[in-house]
Parts: C-alpha cells; structure tokens; sequence
C-alpha cells in the first residue's frame, strides 16, 4: 500500500461525509494506527469501543466503512446536540481515549476543533509536533496502543468478572446453592470457601481473552484452552483444599472469554454467542465414548448434554434469559429461569433419577413459592451448579456489553 492510497481513502471519507452535512450532524470515529497497515486487530477493537459509546449518544443512523486509512464508523445526529462537548469528554475521560479521534462535522467537511491541543501518548508533548519531526517509530506506537488495549481488557475482565461472581454469591436464599446468611446443600462449602475459591482464579480469566485476541488459528485456540481451563483449576483446587467450587464457570467464562477476543479484533457481523458456537462445535461428540464422568453417564443413559450442549447452542437459552430480564431487580427471577430451562448434570446427579430430575424442574416451573422451593432443594439436598454459572456469565455479559458492540 503506498500513502497516496490511505490519502485517497481520507478523502473518499469526507465525500461521504460531505454528501450529509447539511441534514445531519456526523461524528467520524476512526483509530490513530500508525503506519501503511491501518487495518489492525487495535482499530478494530478501539473503533468498536468507542463506536458502543457514541452509540449511548442516540445517533439516527450508522454507517461502518472498511478503507486503506483502516475501519471507520460514521454517526449521524439531528443538529440539536453539543456533540464535539460530548466527544471530548469520551477522549480525555476513557483510559483508551488517546488512540482515537472522534471528529465532530456541523455545516462543514472541516471537523469541529476540540480547543485544545492533543497531547503525544507516549511522550506528551504536541502530537502534531511528534508526528511531523517523526520522533516515535511505527513499531513504537503501535505496540504501545496494543500493550494499553490488553492492559485495558485485563483490567476490565477481573473488574466485571469479580462483579459477575459477586453477585450470583450474594444472591440469596438460593435453593441450595451456597450463601453468606442461609444453608446450602454444599455440606463441604461455604460462602468464605467460595470467597477463596474466587479469588484465586478471579485474576487469571483474562488469559482466555487474551489467547483468542492474540491468535487466529482457531483449532490452537480450542485446544489451548484446556490447558487455561486445567491451570485455573489447579489453582482454585489448591486454596479450596481440593474441594470443587468453580469448575463449570472456568469451562463456561473460558469459552465466552475466548468468544470475546475474536469479536473485538475483527469487523465482522457475527455475535459473540456466534462466536461461541464456532469455538465449541462438536465439543459433545466426546460424551459419546466412555463413561469416566458423569457427563457421559448422562448423555448416553438420558441424552443430557449439559454444559457441553448448551456451550454448543452458543448458550442459546443464557440469551432469552438476557433478553427477558434486566439483571438488577430480577436476579432471582433469572436464576429460575435458567433452573427451568436448562440441562444441569449436577441436578441430574444429586436427583439420582431422571424423573426426580423433570419433577424438580416442574415444580420450578409451576410454584412460585420461595420459600417452598428452598425448602425442598435442601431437604432433597439439590444444587443447581449449571444454572449459577450461566447467571454469572450473564451478569458479566451485561457489563462488558454496555462498553462494546457483542452483537447481543
């Protein structure tokens, strides 16, 4: 690519602009990537963030172009709104703000001025001043937007995934699954056990996104998982004393996590469940042969394909739980639903027989009486395992969707 390309390419940029100005109020959102390759995971990944964040603006329409000066998404507003106030205050207040530029164009294809002069990332001193004596190399920049976006997704993972956990363990009573306050049916667990359990692996999950985010082979990526997924058990198993508290999240959030690596780094219309499902295919062909777990148990004496099966729908019914309920004032109301509608192997174990199983599962359906549901799920001794874990991921997902586009 020579650089008479990427000037055509900005240039083609402003007709489209030019084409609307005296209808709308348009604000361009494109990354600052140094060099001829503008096209980079890094301009994907800025552009969807701050894309989902004019988005919050309510905007009338969107339009995204891939160009030789790399992705660029165009909003367009009535001209009723002090956007370039609003832009500004997204740029200085994100902690990735100073790899973007969210040009705001009112009556003219000359974007409006910000006041003051952009400062340099890496050196602080006048952008303009660095870019025209060429103090950084390309390498130099680039890699230091990229060492920022990780640190950025490191950071944000841990935050909404300790959240995530916090919120499902804080949720009580809870028909046997372990609290703070009530009893469980986890005679071996408790809710500082828990506390323990999550604080060991709690830091360690951005490894997932950070696979998938670095690597494009997608077969390297499955199999590179197990080895994530085995590291982070070892390590919860380690301060629980070898008790079991986290398995089926670290498999569940290792998948979504990986999901969400491929969906920032690239401009594509699939979903992160989407994702989900290219990850996960034919995940439940391996509880046809043997019958070492109980998951294999399950699926080939009732045809229960649990955690597998629903990792393989592209967590199928963790969407219509997402798409009915709000996740602040109906936690509860989620968390049966879930109950409800999903294959959990630790149900079906701790029933004992599949009709114990679908009668637990109807009362679920059929009585809306808490306390009656509480009461029977420790008298019989049940857990719902399967389901707590998807309300986690679903908790997360509520979060990290309010600051990237998921497609969800």
């Amino acid at each position: 690519m020579e650089a008479s390309d990427i000037l055509k390419a900005r240039e083609e940029r402003i007709k489209i602009i030019k084409k609307d100005i005296d209808k709308y109020q348009i604000i361009s959102v494109h990354a600052n990537i140094a060099g001829m390759n503008k096209n980079t995971k890094e301009a994907y990944f800025l552009v969807n963030h701050f894309s989902k964040l004019i988005d919050n603006l309510n905007p009338c329409m969107q339009v995204v172009k891939e160009s030789d000066d790399g992705i660029y998404k165009l909003f367009y507003f009535n001209k009723d709104k002090n956007l370039k106030e609003e832009c500004v205050k997204i740029e200085e207040n994100d902690n990735l703000g100073r790899f973007i530029d969210l040009d705001v164009f009112y009556n003219s294809d000359k974007s409006e001025s910000r006041g003051t002069l952009r400062k340099c990332f890496i050196c602080n001193e006048p952008a303009f001043v660095c870019a025209r004596l060429k103090r950084h190399s390309d390498s130099e920049i680039n890699g230091y937007i990229k060492i920022n976006v990780l640190n950025y997704m490191h950071n944000i993972i841990t935050e909404y995934t300790n959240v995530a956990i916090l919120k499902e363990l804080d949720l009580e009573p809870k028909f046997g699954l372990v609290c703070k306050n009530f009893k469980s049916s986890h005679k071996d667990m408790n809710y500082d056990l828990m506390i323990k359990a999550k604080n060991a692996i709690v830091g360690e999950f951005y490894s997932f996104f950070e696979l998938a985010y670095l690597n494009d082979d997608i077969e390297y990526i499955k199999k590179e998982m197990r080895h994530i997924g085995a590291s982070l058990e070892t390590k919860m198993l380690i301060a629980t004393s070898n008790i079991n508290a986290y398995k089926g999240l670290i498999f569940n959030l290792g998948i979504l996590l990986c999901a969400l690596g491929l969906k920032l780094k690239s401009n594509t219309d699939l979903s992160i469940f989407e994702y989900v499902e290219i990850l996960s295919k034919g995940i439940c062909d391996e509880l046809k042969e043997g019958s070492d777990t109980f998951g294999k148990i399950a699926y080939q004496k009732y045809g229960i394909l649990g955690a597998r099966g629903e990792a393989e729908s592209g967590f199928v019914h963790l969407q219509d739980c997402m798409n009915i309920y709000n996740f602040e004032d109906d936690l509860m109301d989620a968390l049966i639903y879930l109950i409800i509608n999903i294959e959990d192997t630790t149900l079906l174990k701790r029933c004992g027989s599949i009709e114990k199983y679908n009668f637990i599962k109807n009362e679920f359906k059929e009585n809306k009486n808490h306390d009656y549901l509480n009461d029977l799920c420790l008298k019989e001794n049940l857990s719902f395992g399967g389901a707590a874990d998807l309300l986690i991921l679903a908790c997360f997902l509520k979060e990290i969707n309010k600051i990237f586009e998921l497609g969800i």
